[in-house]
């Protein structure tokens, strides 16, 4: 888990300015200030830090619905071992911000104008002392392990029954999340990333980065199929061929790019009917 120093706050007097101007009510449009600029500074460089740091402990197990990842335990070193790296250089950019701070609020009230002159900028300290993550270790939800002492037996059976059925969902459910993690490197996570159907469909250079990072992921995921969901191994099987393409084939030549975007559309259409809706997901 993570904390951070907002990097924004509500400009009050601008807020009640526009507000008065428009008729509308302050609930309902407020003005935003940036006050901490994050693009090659101190500030963006934790933040890039704390989701490293996530995405590490992911490829090291299971993302679960009700929060965190299941990990096991023969990983726990290695989960240890990426935090207190993390922790490390968390401490050296707190120190660098620290450094840095004056030149920060500087360029921040240069940008502002103005409208600096109404803002309170926390101290160099405050800000440093926000910035915080911890590894938290909770019990193993999926264990099946629940404390029924003095509970009646008809009782005690409908639980342990539940508590069975909940084990199977969440497992379930976290090698859902794996298969459609998987998708995601052809059908893009956000606004911001295309995927690798998105390049193939467009003029952009085809990066070797983003099919080594499937192929990675895809081998990954072969040690993670702990309840051998047929599924996931559909999703791997379908994807592989994207993950091992010849590259320099495709680069030179128009038509097999072309090709291998048809192969790339099959694909997630593959994923998407065989694997996903067959367990009652959708995208």
């Amino acid at each position: 888990s993570t904390h951070r120093a907002g990097l924004n706050v509500t400009h009050s007097r601008l807020t009640q300015d526009n507000c008065n101007a428009t008729g509308a009510n302050r609930k309902a449009l407020r003005t935003v200030a940036q006050i901490f600029e994050s693009k090659s500074t101190p500030v963006g460089e934790i933040l890039s830090l704390f989701a490293n740091t996530r995405i590490e402990i992911a490829k090291l197990g299971l993302r679960l619905s009700t929060g965190g990842y299941l990990v096991r335990a023969n990983q726990l070193e290695r989960v240890r071992a990426i935090f207190e790296e993390a922790d490390d250089q968390l401490e050296r950019l707190r120190g660098q911000l620290r450094r840095d701070y004056d030149k920060l609020v500087s360029n921040s009230k240069l940008r502002l104008g103005s409208a600096a002159e109404d803002i309170v900028f926390p101290s160099a300290e405050e800000t440093a002392a926000r910035f915080t993550h911890s590894l938290d270790y909770v019990p193993d939800p999926t264990s099946g392990e629940v404390l029924l002492e003095g509970v009646s037996e008809e009782v005690a059976a409908k639980v342990r029954a539940q508590v069975e059925k909940s084990r199977q969902k969440l497992l379930e459910d976290g090698h859902s999340n794996l298969i459609k993690e998987l998708l995601g490197f052809l059908t893009g996570t956000c606004d911001t990333d295309q995927g690798i159907l998105g390049v193939l469909g467009s003029d952009c250079v085809v990066k070797k980065s983003r099919f080594e990072r499937l192929k990675e992921r895809l081998e990954a995921a072969k040690n993670l199929n702990w309840i051998d969901l047929p599924q996931l191994n559909s999703a791997i099987e379908a994807l592989e061929p994207i993950a091992n393409v010849d590259l320099d084939e495709i680069r030179g030549d128009e038509n097999k790019r072309r090709e291998l975007e048809v192969t790339a559309k099959k694909a997630v259409e593959s994923v998407t009917e065989n694997s996903l809706k067959s367990l009652g997901i959708g995208l």
